[in-house]
């Protein structure tokens, strides 16, 4: 009988790890919880090691996400790579502030220059919430 609850227990745990992993599909997924946008910008895992480096949490990451994903109206394309936030209208102001007030009760500041660990959760909630509102933007320009 403890070796049928066991076995029980180990397909049970087995089928949870296939299940949770995708079934072990090579093809890049869309993550199920990631903010749904027009163009999909959130693969899974895409930005899992930069929020794993940086100690931001999987709902930190999608509020970046939700974020960029919202400024993609109000911003203009850059001619220079690396620019951040040169080109964005006034009407993105409420999203920004909507950022910074995230990161103030999250993190206990919106300061991304530094080497604290609060400084690195703002970098990183930064760049995911720039690189989806620039890959949006960029999406809509086609």
């Amino acid at each position: 009988m403890k070796k049928v609850i066991t076995n029980l227990g180990v397909l049970f745990f087995t089928t949870l790890m296939i299940a949770s992993c995708g079934g072990g599909d090579d093809k890049g997924k869309t993550d199920a919880t990631a903010v749904e946008s027009s163009s999909e910008s959130a693969e899974a895992g895409k930005w899992d090691k930069l929020a794993q480096e940086s100690g931001l949490k999987k709902e930190d990451a999608d509020k970046a996400i939700e974020i960029g994903t919202k400024m993609s109206d109000c911003y203009q394309l850059e001619s220079a790579p690396g620019a951040m936030d040169s080109k964005m209208t006034d009407a993105c102001d409420p999203f920004m502030k909507e950022f910074k007030d995230y990161c103030v009760s999250k993190f206990g500041t919106d300061e991304f220059s530094g080497d604290s660990p609060e400084n690195k959760k703002v970098s990183a909630f930064r760049e995911i919430m720039f690189d989806t509102r620039n890959e949006l933007a960029e999406s809509k320009k086609k």
